[in-house]
């Protein structure tokens, strides 16, 4: 007997072994993880990227038939990249509030007229108002 009797048996073709293993996709990963960067590191930009990626991500699995997995984690990826723009442009609305609040409340200074009155014509310069 040679050597050649010895070897290890050829694993068995695809079809008797089930289906194909599955695997996550690294663009929901990726999608999640700027989401929740979303919130803390750079909101807008980080979760206009979770968008992105989080569509790109559902489209890949299910292009895929099952062969790869994660759309739990691309959903929530997307639902966060939407939530930190919403919180992004409420907060925008909430500075812009204050600032019209502030300059219309300035107008009516009182004695301190002369001060804010050189700061109101400043701000008014440079929103053109």
């Amino acid at each position: 007997m040679s050597w050649q009797d010895y070897q290890q048996p050829q694993p068995p073709p695809y079809h008797y072994g089930g289906p194909p293993p599955t695997q996550n996709s690294g663009t929901a990963t990726a999608a999640l993880v700027l989401g929740i960067c979303g919130f803390f590191v750079c909101p807008l930009i980080c979760s206009i990227a979770a968008i992105i990626c989080g569509n790109i991500a559902l489209n890949e699995i299910d292009r895929s038939g099952g062969t790869i997995t994660g759309r739990d984690m691309a959903k929530a990826g997307l639902i966060l990249g939407w939530v930190g723009v919403a919180l992004c442009v409420l907060a925008v609305l909430v500075i812009a509030g204050f600032i019209v609040w502030g300059v219309s409340i300035a107008d009516d200074a009182g004695p301190y007229e002369y001060e804010y009155d050189t700061q109101i014509s400043m701000i008014r310069a440079a929103l053109n108002v």
